[in-house]
């Protein structure tokens, strides 16, 4: 009877286990997916402005210290390089550029973390700013975009050449700062930027495996 009993309880957890593990995966499936769709529509914005330049879409850079860092967009026209962090989150946002994590409160009450968008923006620009150096040194811009699904209720930051806004205003933002700023890339230098930053659109199984990785351990608001 004792063991009927033990194996009994062997097969609850075994089941138990792999439930949890099914249930992990498909919520990191639809993750990616919502993320897939919230840059799908910043792409979209920046595909409709008649300024000239040129974009690209999920760069796994190298970093300093050996890992990789993943850019979301990158827009580069005559006024700059902008790069896009883009999250695709419901609820209320509370934030402050100065605090590590971010909060996500959802209906009900339910509260959850993230790594500060900022702070990740500014690893990519870095790993950018590494990558194009001597060939590009002049400005970049950290432009943090919400969908339209959230209201960003507290959010302040204090950086020069940063934003963080909304779906719905993106493409207002851009054409002010085009609008406003002075050319200082031409567009054939533009091309030589474009050229050297596509090398790094398509990432082996290895590196996307290690990628994921990383950000487990760096962003995870434990």
């Amino acid at each position: 009877m004792l063991v009927l009993l033990i194996i009994a309880l062997l097969v609850v957890l075994y089941f138990s286990s792999w439930s949890s593990q099914s249930h992990h995966a498909s919520s990191k499936g639809r993750e990616q997916i919502i993320g897939a769709d919230g840059e799908r529509e910043a792409l979209d914005t920046l595909l409709k402005l008649e300024e000239p330049g040129r974009i690209l879409t999920n760069l796994y850079l190298p970093t300093k210290s050996g890992s990789t860092t993943e850019v979301d967009l990158v827009w580069i026209c005559r006024q700059g390089i902008f790069v896009l962090e883009v999250k695709h989150f419901s609820g209320w946002i509370f934030a402050s550029e100065r605090n590590q994590y971010w909060t996500q409160v959802l209906k009900g009450g339910h509260k959850s973390r993230f790594y500060n968008p900022i702070w990740q923006n500014k690893a990519h620009i870095a790993a950018l700013r590494a990558l194009l150096y001597p060939t590009y040194m002049g400005k970049y811009f950290n432009v943090v975009v919400f969908s339209d699904h959230c209201t960003l209720k507290d959010v302040t930051y204090h950086s020069d050449r940063t934003m963080v806004v909304q779906q719905e205003m993106l493409a207002d933002y851009l054409c002010m700062m085009v609008d406003s700023l002075p050319s200082i890339i031409s567009e054939q230098r533009i091309e030589e930027i474009a050229s050297r930053l596509a090398r790094y659109k398509d990432a082996s199984s290895n590196t996307l495996h290690e990628h994921i990785r990383s950000i487990e351990y760096r962003y995870k608001g434990h």
